[in-house]
């Protein structure tokens, strides 16, 4: 990825991609002149040889611009914001935030890994990762994220993929949702193809057990418990 693929605003960071997924490549990158830390997620579709095909990137393309619409009218403390989206070179940017903590699951693993080192090798956790641990509020982060996806049901949004790895925490630990904005329906097609899939762990039973599957603001709430037990969990472990 070179700065002139993007937008002038922005300066792409001399590294490999942070985070490789199926369907997307996530850099990091700096606005100027606000030196402003960024995320750059390169979104992109592969055709069944594993090539890039037009056949799969225009329907794509129409999901992302669904999407970028939705996200762009959506504002609530607990949801990622959308700074804006780039097209060049026949693909899409999206760009947000840069958040040093990652996702959730990423932080409780850590926190979890960490927390069994005794002195002296505690030592070898930074500072700031040290206050991070401690800080983190688990009632405070399971609220935000009911919160957040209370905002997005009321505005008839399904999420569709609500897990750890899809809550992010702010530099103050402040969950904020991502990886939504699919639909504006109250029913997702749960076997179509999109930018994100459920995970077995946090997909309802009537999920899995029906023939048409559609993902709906309960099996959003299905997620939701258990990405508190994820929470839970990490916390009963260290008590």
């Amino acid at each position: 990825m070179h700065s002139s693929e993007l937008s002038h605003s922005i300066i792409p960071l001399p590294k490999t991609p942070i985070i490789l997924g199926n369907s997307y490549t996530i850099y990091d990158g700096l606005y100027e002149p606000q030196q402003l830390k960024v995320a750059i997620k390169q979104l992109r579709v592969l055709g069944g040889d594993g090539a890039y095909t037009q056949q799969a990137r225009e329907p794509r393309n129409q999901r992302i611009e669904k999407e970028v619409r939705l996200r762009s009218s959506l504002t609530h403390e607990n949801i990622l914001p959308l700074y804006e989206k780039i097209e060049a070179m026949g693909e899409f940017y999206l760009v947000s935030p840069w958040m040093e903590y990652r996702d959730l699951s990423r932080f409780l693993s850590a926190r979890r890994e960490h927390s069994g080192l005794p002195p002296p090798h505690d030592h070898l956790i930074p500072n700031a990762l040290q206050a991070a641990y401690s800080d983190f509020n688990e009632p405070n982060t399971i609220h935000g994220i009911a919160s957040g996806l209370a905002y997005l049901h009321a505005h008839s949004v399904v999420h569709g993929d609500i897990k750890g790895e899809n809550i992010l925490l702010d530099p103050s630990l402040k969950p904020l949702i991502s990886d939504f904005g699919l639909t504006k329906s109250e029913a997702v097609d749960a076997t179509a193809t999109s930018m994100g899939s459920g995970a077995p762990r946090w997909t309802s039973p009537e999920l899995t057990d029906s023939d048409q599957p559609q993902k709906t603001t309960k099996s959003d709430i299905y997620a939701l418990g258990m990405t508190i037990v994820e929470v839970i969990r990490c916390l009963s472990r260290l008590l």
